[in-house]
């Protein structure tokens, strides 16, 4: 709150704003400062520059297989997922039109992130810079929008449902504990602002503990511990074709 009073000013009587804080009012300030370092528990969160080491723009129909870094597409036999990366923004995109056909978006980790009974909240930018938020103490079960949901089934996953002919464009995706979003604030005019624009080279250091190409086979290590970051577990070795060129994979992903 503030009000305008008059004060005399080298001789001149002026009119002058005085601020009026309560101590609950700076209290709830330190509060909501405090709560924009709440941390990210998701990798691979900033859609608008996401890792995507395969290389595709475009993931469609790979129910159990992963698209961009860390997101697991399931989908059933009767579904048809999309996965696809655009200019500044990553779309999840149910092509199946026919009622009652769904498919998920996952990230999987190694551990529980979420201890029971602890709130945790979940919060998305879309493409156009509108933040949405939910919390819950028992594992997110929350309807983003009409059919489309977003929920834990354990604390070691977090999920994405999209019902038949639904589409989800994200900017940014974020799970964290507490009972705040942290992803966000808004500005003066009511604009949606991200709070933390992630380190790119630490994003992909966080997903190649799971995933890794090479350009040449020779350099590719065969025990997890001789990987640059060490990968999770002994990775299975593959090839991979972008473009019209071949890479040579290690996948450590759950």
């Amino acid at each position: 709150m503030a009000s305008i009073i008059k004060k005399l000013i080298n001789g001149i009587l002026s009119d002058v704003i005085q601020l009026e804080h309560s101590a609950q009012d700076i209290d709830d300030s330190i509060t909501k400062t405090s709560q924009l370092t709440g941390r990210n528990l998701l990798d691979n969160w900033y859609f608008v520059n996401p890792i995507n080491q395969r290389g595709l723009d475009s993931y469609a129909n790979s129910s159990g297989l992963y698209g961009i870094d860390r997101w697991k597409i399931l989908s059933g036999l009767s579904n048809f997922c999309y996965v696809e990366v655009n200019d500044g923004y990553v779309a999840i995109v149910n092509a199946n039109t026919t009622p009652g056909n769904y498919i998920y978006i996952a990230q999987y980790f190694e551990y529980e992130i979420t201890p029971a009974g602890v709130s945790r909240t979940v919060s998305i930018m879309d493409k156009d810079g509108v933040v949405r938020s939910s919390t819950n103490s028992n594992g997110i079960n929350w309807v983003y929008g009409d059919g489309i949901y977003i929920y834990q089934g354990d604390a070691k996953s977090l999920n994405i449902r999209l019902d038949a002919g639904k589409r989800l464009n994200m900017k940014a995706i974020k799970l964290e504990l507490g009972s705040s979003q942290t992803i966000a604030h808004q500005d003066i005019a009511g604009n949606w602002m991200l709070n933390e624009i992630p380190d790119y080279g630490e994003q992909l250091a966080r997903c190649q503990r799971y995933y890794q190409i090479f350009a040449t086979q020779s350099v590719r290590p065969t025990n997890k511990d001789d990987f640059r970051p060490v990968m999770r577990t002994t990775p299975a070795l593959s090839t991979i074709t972008i473009g019209s060129k071949t890479y040579y994979t290690a996948s450590a992903e759950l």
